[in-house]
């Protein structure tokens, strides 16, 4: 899927911005601009990118 740059900025206007993980209305995980636990790319976007580290951990928030 492609998304534009005004595409991209109508989702977060629409979606919001939440900095830290929560379970969206049907229980996923969530964080950020709908990176959501149930997406298949952002779980290997995850792996790929925070290897060893629980989405959603403590460990993750803190290091902000």
């Amino acid at each position: 899927m492609d998304l534009s740059p005004a595409g991209a900025a109508l989702v977060r206007v629409e979606e919001g911005f939440v900095p830290h993980w929560y379970k969206d209305a049907v229980g996923d995980g969530t964080i950020g601009v709908g990176f959501t636990w149930a997406s298949a790319a952002f779980c290997k976007w995850w792996a790929e990118n925070k290897p060893g580290m629980a989405f959603g951990s403590r460990r993750d928030h803190d290091a902000r």
